[in-house]
């Protein structure tokens, strides 16, 4: 049962509504760029080998007994901006930001992240699938997640792990 305050919500149902308006006012914003983001895909799998064309061509061809060909070039260049990404591989460079800061600080930032890049296998785990979702639809996701060291014990020491989104529109 939810705490009121008089007529007033408490903050935890404030806060809670207004990340709801704000979820839906990202999704309503970035709407159209996910529809031609899974437009985008279609064209690019072409199932069916129906994917590069007009559903409504393709089905008059079909029902004519016309030929419907397809050349599907798409992978060849997806594999070209992947395969760059795999020659230069990626990673967070920590720099730091005016001449108050501290360059030794930010050589430790630089060497604890690679570390977490190198336990995570980032480049290959999240960062190369990532550009490949890019590279297909204009979207590409990746996470920073803690998880904890050993998953019998209760310590409560974690270490954070750069993962991969396979699904670049679950991201909002």
């Amino acid at each position: 049962m939810a705490e009121y305050e008089g007529d007033k919500p408490t903050d935890k149902e404030s806060k809670h509504a207004d990340i709801i308006k704000q979820i839906e006012l990202d999704a309503e914003a970035d709407w159209q760029n996910r529809l031609d983001a899974l437009d985008d895909l279609r064209f690019v799998a072409n199932e069916d080998n129906c994917g590069q064309w007009d559903p409504l061509v393709y089905r008059e061809r079909l029902d004519q007994g016309r030929p419907v060909i397809t050349v599907n070039l798409m992978p060849q260049f997806i594999r070209q901006v992947t395969n760059d990404a795999r020659k230069n591989r990626p990673a967070i460079k920590v720099r730091p930001v005016d001449d108050d800061a501290d360059p030794e600080t930010a050589d430790i930032y630089e060497g604890i992240v690679r570390h977490i890049e190198d336990q995570s296998e980032a480049a290959s785990k999240a960062y190369i699938p990532a550009i490949d979702n890019a590279a297909k639809c204009g979207i590409g996701n990746w996470r920073v997640t803690a998880k904890y060291c050993d998953d019998e014990s209760f310590d409560e020491k974690q270490e954070l792990y750069i993962e991969g989104i396979p699904n670049a529109l679950a991201v909002l």
